[in-house]
Parts: structure tokens; C-alpha cells; sequence
């Protein structure tokens, strides 16, 4: 079995979003959490790193292609030292060199630094939530807390960090139109069940 697949965050959520923390952003920012800065090239390079590491692992298993958002990687990289402070807890955390093996196996050459902290994340977060649904509750409580009391601050370009869900939510870009109910009816497309 392949645990290492960055599965964690792909739920579909459809909660509305709410930007948490106050403030404005630093130049060149993807994110700000206390005193961290995420910067947008570590974001691009992380999530360039990251959807190697899902694909190799996709292609060896004839499985679809999974795309890897930077809202999904952001928000590992913003929670980074949550999830390792709570996996080394329970026993389960993931070192850098585990996360520079888990690339390597899967022929991620030459990851970024941010790369393999989005591993290192994905893989203790995948940890904690293996270990039972009430540790995997309590560990996304936990790490919303601790996002929300350091003042979490998402660029609006990668969506807005929702702390009923515990995630950042994808921006919707507001030049896209949004179907009334009637025109979507009107054109004789079935509704789709919410999931």
C-alpha cells in the first residue's frame, strides 16, 4: 500500500469562506503566520515538487492523474509545525530526510526546500490521521487553533483560510459568472447532488 500520496486535502468543501487574521500582506507573500513568511516562489516551487511526487505515484499505479492545488499545498506549509509538533507527540512524525526518501523514491529530483517541507507535512499529517478518526478530529481542531491565534494571513490570489473547515478554500474569481438556478435550469442541465 502507498501511503506517501499527498491525499490528505483532497476533499471537496464547499463552506464559505472567511480571512482570518488582520493586517495586510507583505510583498512577494503567498502567506504570513506569526512571524513565517511563505513566500509565493516557495509556494510555486513547493506545489511544482509536490504534483511530481502525486504523479510518479499515480502513474506507477495506472490511476488518474490527481492536481494538486497551491491552496492544498499552502496550507501544509502554513501548518507545518503544527502537524509535526502534534505527530512527534503521538509518536508518528515524519523527519526531512523522511520526506527527502519518500521524493526519492519517487524520482522527484532535485526537490525544493519547500518541497520537502510539504512532504514532511503530508506525510505526518497522513500519519496522525491513520491512527484513528478521533486523533485525525482532534489534530484538525488542534491545528486550527494554533493557525487562527497566529494570526493567519492568506494572499486573497490563493484563496482565504475558512476555520469551520479548518482549510483554505480555492479563490473564486469574481469575473467568472455564476449560473442563477434558473439559467442552469433553463438549460437543461441536471443539478448535481451536493457532495
Amino acid at each position: 500500500m502507498i501511503r506517501t500520496r499527498i491525499r490528505t486535502l483532497l476533499v471537496a468543501t464547499s463552506a464559505a469562506a472567511l480571512l482570518a487574521g488582520c493586517g495586510t500582506m507583505h510583498a512577494g507573500s503567498a502567506a504570513v503566520v506569526g512571524d513565517r513568511r511563505i513566500s509565493v516562489e516557495d509556494l510555486q516551487s513547493a506545489t511544482k515538487d509536490a504534483q511530481a511526487f502525486v504523479d510518479a505515484q499515480a502513474q506507477a499505479q495506472n490511476a488518474q492523474r490527481q492536481v494538486v492545488s497551491q491552496s492544498q499545498v499552502l496550507y501544509l506549509l502554513a501548518a507545518l509545525p503544527y502537524i509535526q509538533e502534534l505527530a512527534t507527540k503521538d509518536g508518528v512524525g515524519a523527519s526531512e530526510s523522511d520526506a527527502k526518501a519518500a521524493l526519492a523514491q519517487w524520482n522527484v529530483r532535485n526537490p525544493s526546500r519547500a518541497g520537502i517541507l510539504v512532504v514532511q507535512a503530508n506525510e505526518g499529517l497522513s500519519n496522525i490521521q491513520q491512527l484513528s478518526d478521533q486523533k485525525a478530529a482532534e489534530a484538525d481542531a488542534s491545528i486550527t487553533k494554533s493557525l487562527l491565534a497566529d494570526h493567519v494571513e492568506i494572499s486573497p490570489r490563493y484563496g482565504t483560510f475558512d476555520p469551520k473547515v479548518g482549510r483554505i478554500l480555492q479563490a473564486r474569481p469574481n469575473w467568472l459568472p455564476t449560473p442563477s438556478p434558473s439559467a442552469a435550469a433553463g438549460s437543461g442541465a441536471a443539478a448535481s447532488p451536493a457532495p
